[in-house]
Order: C-alpha cells, then structure tokens, then sequence
C-alpha cells in the first residue's frame, strides 16, 4: 500500500484528448491538486463533448478557484512530483488508467514531456470494485464528489480497505488450516462440488481434429514420456515443420481506439 499513486481527472470529455478541468493524485500523507485554465486550450487539439458538457451541468457544474495552470503546466508539475516520489516498484492506480492515465499522456506527447511510469506500472480500481463485489467483501467506494484529489483519496482508501478485508480472510483460513484440518478438507470438497456443478465450468466438447495428410494438419507435440522416434509416414511432415519453424517470424501491429463512455464518475 505504501508505493500506490493514486490518480483522478476531472474533465470536459470521455476520450484521451479531453480537455482537462483538474487533477488530484495522492501518495501516502503526500498530495497534489491543479486546477486548469482551460482557456490555454483554444487552438490545440484537445476536445469537449456536449454529452460531458450536459452531465456536468445536471451535477451543477465545476466551481473552479481562482488559481489556475496551463495545462502543459499542471501536467508537468504532476511528472515532477511523481518522480520525486516514486521508484521502480510504485503502482500508479486510476478509474481507470484507459481514462485517467491514458489523458495524461495525450497531454504528455502534446507537450513533449515524459511520462513518470511504465504501462506495467498501472492498476485499476474499476477491477478492484467488481472482484469486492463478487467476492461480497464489506468494503465500499466513498461517494464521489467529483473533486479530483477527494475522488484519488476515495480509491486509495478503498483499495486499502479491500486489501485488509482479504488478508483478514487469509489469516483466518491460514488458522482453520493448521488447527483444523477436516475442515478445510471439506470446505475444498464443497469448493470442488460447486466448481463442476456451475455453467462456467462445464465441460466443454471436445474439438475434432483433423487426419493426418488433411489441409491444416499438424504433427501434434510430444512431451516427456510420450516421445517417440517419428515414423516414416510422419517423417516428412516433422522435418517441413522445422523448416518453417526456422524461417517463421511474428508480426505485431499497434492498434488505437477511443476510450468508452466512462460509466462511472
């Protein structure tokens, strides 16, 4: 808990290139708030959308302060103090990062600046909420008062909350396990039951695979004990195989979309 950043936008549009009215992050007793003169956008391609415009105006609209930043600015300023701040191991958490995170670094690429984590370094509170649920953990997420820095301090304190609630649950099978061992042993029959009893986990057909010589047909792998020499009728087919596999390569492409409508503010 002690290496999670954690980050809120308050913005005028859903996708990466919203213009941005604030941000909020927070790490451990550390915070940091801008808000944005979003008249520094007129002329660069950042967006409004009438959708957002309408949402804020049924929640009474944004009240900024009289202190505001250029957005190049406020964004740089974040950077600074994440880097201050962080090392290889922080966690940078958002609702979530394809929103917050990922406007972040349209602003980052607008503004030649560099940004302060790693794709690898991201979580996501949206995920965090459904796996509560599902598992019906007590802990809640605070309401949301659409303040950026209020809205960061929500998610870590809620992050923190289901982190505690799991390791409480940890300690007390921990205990069952070494003080009662029947138990648990029936608890993993029941557990065993309802798995092969659910829809999820239902056995599922078994694909028909091709003959040999058929169009498509591969020589299946062979591991451990199952390795034999391959026969003659096989022979042929193993040695194109490795041929293939010599002169093979992957190709990657990079795909871009557009964030959704964001379902939870």
């Amino acid at each position: 808990m002690d290496n999670q950043f954690h980050i809120d936008n308050e913005t005028l549009d859903t996708t990466d290139s919203a213009q941005l009215l604030s941000i909020g992050a927070c790490f451990g007793s550390h915070a940091f708030y801008r808000e944005i003169d979003i008249t520094e956008y007129e002329g660069k391609p950042f967006t409004v959308s009438e959708s957002t415009m309408q949402w804020w105006q049924k929640q009474g609209g944004f009240r900024q302060s009289i202190q505001l930043t250029a957005p190049g600015n406020a964004v740089a300023e974040l950077f600074e103090w994440v880097r201050d701040l962080s090392d290889k191991d922080s966690e940078f958490w958002a609702n979530s990062p394809t929103f917050d995170l990922k406007q972040l670094e349209y602003h980052a690429r607008y503004f030649h600046l560099q940004v302060p984590w790693a794709f690898y370094q991201e979580a996501d509170v949206r995920t965090v909420k459904r796996v509560s649920r599902r598992l019906g953990l007590r802990a809640q997420m605070a309401p949301n008062p659409h303040n950026a820095l209020q809205d960061a301090v929500n998610q870590r304190n809620f992050v923190g909350a289901v982190h505690q609630e799991l390791g409480h649950m940890k300690a007390v099978v921990r205990r069952l396990a070494l003080n009662h061992p029947e138990i648990m042993e029936s608890i993993n029959e029941e557990i065993r039951m309802e798995l092969l009893s659910s829809e999820r986990f239902r056995e599922l057909p078994t694909p028909v695979l091709p003959n040999a010589g058929e169009e498509g047909h591969k020589p299946a792998t062979i591991r451990g004990d199952d390795r034999r020499e391959p026969t003659a009728q096989n022979a042929g087919a193993q040695s194109e195989g490795r041929k293939e596999a010599a002169v093979g390569h992957d190709s990657a492409g990079a795909t871009l979309r557009k964030n959704p409508e964001r379902v939870e503010r």
